[in-house]
């Protein structure tokens, strides 16, 4: 009879061990899935190959959120093969969601003159009239948080104060659901996971 009893409760530690492991493997793949993390790879996207067609708002370049585009603007930018001259870039977010809240980041990346401001024109919703612009001087870097009820977002580059050789840029647009969560949140998460596997166990017994 003991070894029946402990036979049961050796195979009972068995299944908890099991369940347990299961649950350690749900929340590896929760955080693989970015619940825990920061969301998924960001694509980087260079001007090269573009030119000259993203010099117009019709020919903008096609990216997706979580994209950057980097590129350059002014009057001796490289294209691959030799300088160019190349007076404005244009690259565009498609296939966004009206009801999410977006964050733009723009950044002046310092070129050859290292002395021009960059210029970012917003257009929401394809529409061919600026929305907004933001100017940034050499090495600069901006945020621009809250951008809600978008279709889609094309921003127009060029420089905004001065004239020359060139001047570096990046654009990158993100969703406010890939943000990293507060730990508020994870403990949240972590309790409810929790609380699912005792429900769980519990129905059985």
């Amino acid at each position: 009879m003991k070894s029946a009893h402990a036979n049961t409760e050796a195979v009972s530690r068995m299944s908890d061990g099991s369940k347990l492991f299961r649950l350690s493997r749900l929340a590896a793949a929760l955080a693989a899935s970015s619940l825990f993390g920061a969301g998924s790879a960001q694509a980087f996207i260079s001007d090269i190959g573009h030119e000259p067609t993203n010099n117009l708002i019709t020919g903008a370049t096609l990216g997706a959120v979580g994209d950057e585009f980097r590129g350059c603007i002014g009057d001796s930018c490289f294209d691959g093969t030799t300088s160019v001259n190349d007076p404005e870039d244009f690259v565009k977010f498609g296939s966004l969601t009206s009801g999410a809240t977006y964050t733009l980041s723009l950044a002046e990346i310092c070129g050859g003159s290292c002395g021009n401001s960059v210029a970012f024109d917003l257009y929401d919703n394809g529409l061919t009239t600026i929305a907004q612009t933001e100017t940034l001087g050499p090495g600069a870097t901006l945020p621009v948080p809250g951008l809600t009820g978008l279709t889609s977002l094309v921003v127009g580059v060029h420089i905004g104060v001065g004239s020359g050789c060139c001047e570096g840029y990046s654009v990158k647009l993100q969703s406010a659901s890939t943000t990293v969560p507060e730990p508020a949140s994870l403990a949240l998460v972590s309790v409810g996971i929790v609380g699912a596997f005792v429900a769980r166990r519990r129905k059985r017994t």
